[in-house]
């Protein structure tokens, strides 16, 4: 990989981030989803990797509630995109490594992913079933993983992504 940079997006990239996440997931409506975050200010932060002047990867952070309620802050990690021509390259990996700093940093409890359960783990992630955590929508067996940044532990307690993902 050549010489990467992450850095927050701005307004002027969301066409280009809607045409990244559009590409990396064909079909499935992903870009939808951002639109909505965007358009409800619901996002908590955003990375953009741009590799010489060219953005080729995104990824998201939005609040996740949980029930019974969290006393701290929850967030979701996604989506986590990057061009088809650019993948298996470390971008992807480079994106949640900094969404993860971001969150340690400003003082996040809970990090949640729903995600691919041999990926996620080398930035820390656990089976959300291991601290009682289930999804409001479905049972999303070991693809529904959490970073327990706060040491909060085993407490059941149901999460629910913003409406967007619905």
């Amino acid at each position: 990989m050549t010489e990467l940079l992450i850095r927050p997006p701005t307004k002027s990239d969301q066409e280009t981030i809607l045409a990244i996440v559009e590409a990396a997931f064909g079909d499935e409506p992903v870009a939808p989803i951002v639109a909505d975050l965007w358009e409800d200010n619901a996002m908590a932060a955003e990375f953009l990797a741009v590799e010489h002047d060219v953005p080729i990867g995104y990824c998201a952070l939005s609040p996740v509630t949980c029930s019974p309620a969290l006393h701290g802050v929850a967030l979701g990690l996604s989506p986590v995109a990057v061009l088809p021509s650019h993948q298996r390259a470390g971008v992807g990996s480079a994106l949640c490594t900094a969404a993860v700093r971001h969150c340690k940093h400003e003082g996040v409890d809970l990090l949640i992913v729903l995600g691919h359960a041999d990926y996620y783990p080398r930035f820390g992630f656990h089976r959300a079933s291991d601290l009682d955590l289930t999804w409001s929508v479905r049972d999303a067996g070991d693809s529904l993983m959490a970073i327990d940044f706060a040491g909060t532990g085993r407490a059941p307690r149901q999460i629910s992504f913003h409406r967007a993902f619905d």
